[in-house]
């Protein structure tokens, strides 16, 4: 407010420096959060130069360097997107590749995500179920309280574990998914006598 000219300048150089600052973090925080590629993505990023013969060898050197790749595309669901690779994988050392392929180069074989994502899903469908289901069939076969508290305990485990390896859950979402879980499976071991006896016997 005292209209010094020098102190006015001064304050919009600071300014215009801490908008550049603000955007290197801003930058920096993007490019950090992005995730290191699969070693299948890298393996097939190392073999098309090799296949095609394009790029000098000197220029290929960064390929090697797994730890410095970044990803532009990050799974959601790592266990479909890993399955999904293994379909993939799958049908080309079958030699399926009159299957639609998306590329033009004969030596690279990119199937479409519609089918590949059925088919993990597919695959994953008799896990999901034997995940849930073998606790429950257990439980009905011991008759000991303290034996199904166990079982209980053990399959909360596993599948609390499942999740927070396999999907990008947060913590919250992890106690809830495991609390809910248990809660369900708690059923049997509420008497000592529980059974699933068959209607009319």
């Amino acid at each position: 407010m005292d209209r010094n000219t020098d102190r006015e300048a001064t304050l919009l150089e600071i300014g215009e420096e801490l908008v550049g600052y603000d955007e290197l973090l801003t930058r920096s925080d993007r490019v950090s959060s992005l995730e290191t590629p699969q070693p299948q993505h890298v393996e097939s990023l190392q073999n098309w130069p090799k296949g095609n013969g394009c790029i000098a060898r000197d220029e290929t050197e960064f390929f090697h360097h797994a730890n410095d790749l970044i990803t532009l595309s990050s799974p959601d669901d790592v266990l479909v997107s890993w399955l999904e690779r293994l379909v993939s994988r799958t049908l080309v050392i079958l030699g399926k590749r009159s299957q639609p392929n998306i590329s033009k180069d004969p030596n690279v074989y990119i199937y479409s995500k519609p089918s590949t994502n059925s088919a993990a899903r597919t695959l994953l469908t008799p896990f999901i179920i034997c995940v849930l289901l073998a606790p429950v069939a257990i439980c009905n076969a011991i008759g000991n309280p303290t034996g199904r508290l166990l079982v209980v305990t053990a399959a909360t485990t596993v599948f609390v574990m499942a999740l927070s390896l396999l999907t990008k859950s947060k913590v919250v979402e992890l106690a809830v998914a495991g609390a809910t879980y248990s809660t369900v499976l708690i059923a049997f071991i509420a008497g000592p006598n529980y059974r699933f006896t068959p209607s009319g016997s």
